[in-house]
Order: C-alpha cells, then structure tokens, then sequence
C-alpha cells in the first residue's frame, strides 16, 4: 500500500508528540469474538461495516492533518491511518486465501477492493501531500528514521501523480483503478457459467464450450481420446482434467482425484436413473497448482501427465483480453509519470534503479548456474532413456518432476509406493522419512532459525472463541526483545 508507513517508524517520535490518540474500532482484541479477533468479522456481511469504520475513522485522521500539525504529529496521525486501513487489507487478503467459506472470500475480496480504492484516494490527496512535504522539510523534530519514513511517503505520493497537473492527475486516477480491477479480474475472475458438449472425429475428440454470457463458444480444444478438459479461472475455478479409464491413475494418486462416470458407446441409463454395468469410471483432477505438483512427481503415464501439465501451465482463454488491457493500461500509467514503460516507473525507486540493471543481473546469474543447470537436466535426461526403454528419448516439461523423484528415489533408497515396512528390502517408505517431520516439529526447527539469523521469537498464543474458522488453525506471534510483539 503506497505512501502510508506502519508502526515501527511512528515508534520513534511518539514519545515527544501532542497527538491524541483515538482508539479505532479496527484493533483486534482476544476478548472479541470475530474472524481474526475483529468484532465485526463474526459474518460475511461483517467486511462492508469494517472497510466503513476504517474509512471513516481515517477520513478523521486525514482532516485533522490537513490543519498542519506539527512534524510528529503529522507522522503519527500517518501511522494510524496505515494501522487503521492495514488491519482490513491484511484481515481480507487473509481470509481472500485461506478461507473455506466462499461467502466470506467474496466479502473479503469486495473489502479488498474497496480499501485498495480509497488508498488510492489517499495518495491522490493534496492535503496530505503538503503536510509531508512539511514534515520531510523539518530537521529539527523529527528522528532521523521518522525524516526517513516522510521523505518515503512524499516520494511513494509522487508515484500516484500527486505532482501532475490537474488534467493528468484525473487520467492517472482513472488508470491507478482500472489496474487495481484489472489485476484483479486477472487472477480471480470467476467467468461466466459455462457448458461443455463433445463430438468425435476420427477417433479424436472436439469439445465445444459455451458461455451463458456470449451465447456461444469461445474456445476449441484437440483433446487425446479419454481426456475431457475444461480451462476457467485459475484461482476460482483452476480447471481440471477427466482421466479414463481408471486404470490409468495409481492408488497411490487416489487421493488427489475424485471418481467420476461416463456411459461407454450404445449405453443408457437403467432404472431410477442408477449406474449400469455400461459405465465407464474415470478420474477428475483439479490442476491446480498444489495437486498438479504431487501429480505429476508420481503418475507414470506419460500421456496423462502431459496433459494434466498443458491444462494446469495453460491461461485461461478468457483472461488474454484481461491481460492485453492490464498490460496497455500499465504501459500508459508509467508513460504519464515520464517513463519509458511500466518496468522502468516499478523500478526506478528501487535498489535496482532500472531495468537494464535487472536484466544484467539476470543474465550474470544464468551464466553461473547455467553449466550447472545442463549437468542436472542431461542426467535427469539420461535416467529417463535408461528407464523408459527409449535411448533417444526427450525429457520434456511434464517428466522433469516425475523422473526427477525417480532418481532420488533410488539414489535414497525411497520407496513412494510402499506402505510403512513394505517397501523392498533396504528402501523406507515416504511414510517413514515423514514421520521425522511432523507439523510441531517443524515449528520448533524453525523458531530456532528464526531466533539465531534474526534474534526474534515466536510462541503460540490462545484464539478467542470465533477468533478462527477451525480448531485446527494456530496463532503464533513474532516477537523482538526491544520492539515488542511485531507480527501475528
């Protein structure tokens, strides 16, 4: 979230401010009883009230600076504005990407959407432009890490086009909010309600989709005999992919697919409607990203693991149009603040600086790990000619993580298929090498590297009746021996 700062820079001229404090109704408290510790989040509907409380009480703060207030009390009325509008971003986002609850992810992704916006407002926002520019001017009030935090703000509001002229100002907010909804329509568009029909060619299959919203379809897809596909969103909807017959998924892989039927050539339903002897069974995967990794790491079918990788890698057709505009409109967002193209406007504030230094550096780094890079792909290459029967053979994309796993198997002495103690004599079984790391364990391994690179805990803390959405989830708390708790 540009130009607002947070706690750890306001931390150092509270001591000596004026400001009084008004305590928001964002803070989260153990005693309340609401997703995340918020009283408001206790339903879905519960965002629309939160994102009002924390624009309102920020429209307070931001009226309070726009009557010029001394230095530290610019930076501190800042601070709370970030705290206030930080704890629904953060609050939505959580719960946008971990939630069960579909209800409650569309709430908190409208809350997102709106917080972003009147962020938006915020750094397009004169008032506060002036006062930071008097706060960033002042060497006498201010520590040096609160100088440090106004000269980031009025350089962050700078990159909103506060500077511009009225006219490009305009044009820049309208293009600042369509990248905003652009991006988002990008990565979590449901799309429209959609049908899929099917016909055969020559023993190959052609399937057709239709949109409810265009009336007709939109994309054809080649399809290898057996496997159906179907590509919507990626994140909503990731697409998946109709595996027949049955026979060609492992029981090892059983859990990352869901059964499925089709009525085999001449078939019809029997009586009540139930499943005859004509049926088919099949499989469905969901190619999403963390079900496809585990897939194709142990399905030895070649064809299916193409497949199962072209949907899972592959765009949603629907969404190139999404990504044309975000690119165009991007491209005219930098070119407004006086930059050659939207890569240069992200950079040039960075350690980076620009784009060529970022491609130098690129290309440096390729040169080191690339020999490295051919060494381990010609092996994994020559593991899957010698284990496939094929001297010739290509290792594609969809066989790097399969045969990647085969050699360490054998390398380690692992055996993914075998249940504990059944494995041939002298391998262990993934079951084996998994219990030496179970989920507190791991949590202990980690406060320990935590507490030695950085110097900083974190323990467990107790969640508020509603606080969370299952027993099973924890809440732990980052803390520092001088700066307090920091983070949950």
């Amino acid at each position: 979230m540009h130009a607002l700062i947070r706690k750890c820079a306001a931390a150092h001229v509270r001591a000596n401010s004026n400001f009084i404090h008004i305590s928001t109704s964002t803070a989260p408290s153990i005693k309340e009883t609401g997703l995340y510790g918020f009283h408001h989040l206790k339903t879905p509907k519960g965002f629309q009230r939160f994102v009002d409380d924390a624009i309102e009480r920020s429209q307070e703060l931001v009226n309070y600076i726009a009557g010029m207030p001394s230095s530290p009390e610019i930076i501190r009325a800042m601070d709370e504005i970030s705290d206030t509008v930080c704890s629904v971003i953060d609050s939505a986002e959580l719960c946008r990407h971990t939630h069960p609850d579909r209800e409650f992810v569309v709430e908190a992704s409208k809350a997102s959407l709106r917080v972003n916006e009147f962020l938006h407002h915020l750094n397009t926002n004169h008032s506060i432009y002036k006062a930071v520019n008097k706060a960033e001017k002042d060497n006498n009030s201010l520590t040096h890490e609160a100088h440090r935090a106004a000269r980031f703000l009025r350089m962050d509001l700078e990159k909103g086009g506060i500077h511009l002229c009225s006219e490009k100002l305009d044009r820049a907010n309208e293009l600042a909010i369509d990248i905003i909804q652009l991006s988002r329509d990008f990565t979590l568009r449901g799309g429209p309600v959609v049908w899929a029909w099917d016909f055969h060619v020559g023993g190959l299959k052609f399937e057709t989709l239709a949109s409810e919203s265009k009336g007709f379809a939109f994309w054809v897809e080649l399809v290898a005999p057996g496997l159906l596909l179907y590509n919507e969103n990626i994140i909503t909807d990731p697409g998946h992919v109709d595996i027949f017959p049955a026979s060609k998924i492992p029981k090892k892989l059983h859990h990352l697919v869901s059964p499925i039927y089709r009525n085999l050539p001449g078939s019809s339903k029997g009586s009540w409607g139930l499943r005859d002897k004509t049926k088919e069974k099949g499989f469905r995967l969901a190619t999403e990203s963390s079900t496809l990794q585990g897939f194709l790491q142990c399905a030895s079918d070649a064809g299916v693991r193409k497949v199962a990788y072209v949907q899972g890698n592959s765009v949603p057709h629907a969404n190139l149009e999404v990504l044309d505009k975000l690119i165009a409109t991007r491209h005219e967002f930098a070119q407004l603040m006086g930059h050659k193209s939207y890569a240069e406007f992200a950079l040039h504030s960075t350690m980076a600086a620009s784009p060529e230094v970022v491609m130098s550096f690129l290309l440096e780094m390729s040169k080191v790990v690339r020999p490295k890079a051919d060494q381990e792909f010609e092996a994994i290459q020559n593991f899957k000619r010698e284990n496939s029967g094929d001297p010739n053979g290509e290792l594609d994309p969809w066989d790097e993580a399969y045969f990647t796993w085969l050699m360490k198997s054998a390398k380690y002495k692992l055996d993914s298929s075998a249940l504990r103690g059944q494995g041939p004599p002298g391998t262990q079984s993934i079951e084996v090498i998994a219990s030496y790391f179970p989920l507190q364990q791991c949590i202990e391994g980690l406060k320990v590297l935590v507490e030695s690179l950085f110097g900083v805990t974190f323990h467990g803390v107790p969640l508020a009746p509603g606080e969370s959405w299952h027993p099973d989830v924890m809440k732990i708390v980052l803390h520092h021996p001088t700066e307090a708790s920091l983070i949950y």
